[in-house]
């Protein structure tokens, strides 16, 4: 088992704590080897840009948890980061990240996803 694991419940403390102070999602590190993990808190805050924003401008009605995702994903994310951001489940995490691909406004490089191009200066110049 891993150390952080065995840490879980601070942990999952950590990342609802910094999800109500509206910051980008906590890193951690797990090192199996010498049984230690690294945790690394990201400070700036993730832009409040509402569904309003959105719909007004592409035309899209989006959850509150996707419009999070869309946020966060200036930053290239992965599904464990949307979920720490988000508070969904993994599972819910997946099916939002699909919803906001097929609708083309996130794309998937490797195991992370990244706002479109054309959209990233949207989020850029909002903020």
């Amino acid at each position: 088992m891993v150390f952080s694991e065995l840490a879980g419940s601070g942990l999952r403390q950590v990342q609802n704590s910094w999800r109500t102070l509206n910051r980008r999602p906590p890193e951690f590190d797990s090192n199996e080897t010498a049984n230690t993990f690294s945790l690394k808190l990201d400070w700036r805050d993730i832009p409040d840009n509402f569904n309003k924003f959105w719909h007004e401008r592409l035309g899209v009605k989006l959850t509150p948890a996707e419009v999070t995702i869309l946020n966060i994903s200036v930053d290239h994310v992965t599904i464990e980061k949307v979920a720490s951001a988000t508070g969904l489940s993994i599972e819910s995490s997946k099916d939002s990240i699909d919803k906001l691909v097929r609708q083309a406004l996130i794309e998937k490089t490797g195991e992370v996803f990244v706002i479109k191009p054309h959209l990233r200066e949207l989020i850029i110049n909002q903020t």
